[in-house]
């Protein structure tokens, strides 16, 4: 099925690492209950706040919406498409003079509140360019709101994901009866396996990996002024950190989750019809649209980079000095060769980057 080659390589590794995670890290005395102050109660408070988790509230633009981090966008006049070629501004910004490659402007649904928050700024665009590709390749596919209806596949895997999967989810769902809610629902499942695991996970070495700068928690609680009265701060505070053992594994785990693999394929690398040829009727227009995804990644890229020299966007850097780089989609980057001989010795993990989103979700 032409949406199952869609979605295939966003599931790579997916299955695989959830699996992972129920064994060692979710389970009953496993990593995260070790680690976290909220111990034997941490998988607890996760059920309490999946009571509130809806599926429609999990795509950028809803959820941005929800927080009030957004609003919705009011235009004047109907647009060709959601991302148009633009030339790049050279009076505005000196860095770009003499340049002679193209940006992309996105055209969103929805109008940010704050220009300096960085995952909502370089999420929209990424999602934007995912829901310009999911739009293009679903147009070969299905010619009208009809045809999405009668495919029975497509309705009895919706049916499927809403009573078996998330049987305890009653509300959130909405029906893939028309060619827009389909778009939604492909966009909304690419983005929660790319772009928001890449922005959650994959700085936590970069921002956390420092255990006294941000422990996952206390052996005691903050006291009160006056309770510290007479007594030696440092030494206080040496018995409220985690103990070595702690912080050593704390460390270690989030050197782990943040490394990407060594043959991670990323958002934008390969295409469906590239990764397993299946239609070849269809084989030079989808190569062709998925190109165009392809160069609006790397525009996003160069959009990125341009913003991190902006010093005065304050939050693009921090009181740390570390620029955002969690959506920067690293498209670009020339992918590993793959070797299939035997023995052959391959490095577990490449370099802690803080950058690059995986198709799918891995560590």
């Amino acid at each position: 099925h032409p949406i199952h080659r869609l979605l295939d390589p966003h599931f790579k590794d997916t299955l695989h690492i959830n699996a992972l995670a129920r064994a060692i890290f979710l389970n009953a005395g496993g990593i995260l209950e070790t680690l976290l102050f909220t111990g034997e109660y941490s998988m607890e408070l996760s059920s309490h706040l999946y009571k509130e988790w809806r599926f429609d509230k999990q795509a950028l633009p809803e959820d941005l919406l929800e927080r009030g981090m957004a609003k919705p966008r009011v235009r004047d006049e109907d647009v060709s498409g959601p991302m148009e070629h633009v030339e790049r501004d050279k009076s505005s910004n000196k860095a770009a003079k003499g340049a002679e490659q193209e940006m992309f402007e996105v055209d969103a649904e929805v109008e940010l509140v704050l220009e300096d928050y960085p995952y909502a700024k370089d999420g929209i665009e990424i999602w934007t360019a995912i829901e310009t590709w999911v739009t293009e390749y679903c147009n070969i596919f299905y010619h009208n709101d009809n045809d999405v209806k009668e495919d029975e596949e497509i309705q009895e895997w919706w049916n499927e994901i809403q009573t078996e999967g998330h049987a305890d989810r009653k509300e959130g769902w909405y029906d893939i009866n028309t060619f827009e809610s389909l778009v939604k629902a492909l966009t909304t499942l690419i983005w929660i396996t790319s772009g928001l695991h890449a922005a959650v996970n994959f700085g936590q070495y970069g921002y956390g990996g420092w255990p006294p700068n941000r422990p996952m928690l206390l052996r005691k609680f903050l006291p009160k002024e006056e309770e510290m009265e007479g007594k030696h701060i440092m030494k206080f505070v040496e018995e409220m950190l985690p103990d070595k053992f702690q912080m050593k594994l704390a460390i270690a785990v989030m050197d782990l989750l943040s490394r990407h693999t060594s043959d991670e394929v990323y958002l934008g690398q390969t295409s469906p019809q590239k990764e397993r040829p299946f239609i070849e009727d269809h084989e030079s227009i989808i190569q062709k649209k998925f190109q165009e995804f392809r160069e609006n990644l790397e525009a996003i890229e160069r959009n990125i980079k341009e913003r991190n020299k902006e010093y005065l966007l304050m939050n693009r850097w921090g009181y740390a000095k570390i620029p955002y780089k969690l959506l920067y989609p690293d498209t670009s980057k020339s992918m590993r060769p793959i070797s299939k001989e035997k023995g052959k010795y391959h490095p577990e993990k490449t370099d802690i980057n803080e950058r690059g989103i995986p198709n799918s979700i891995s560590i």
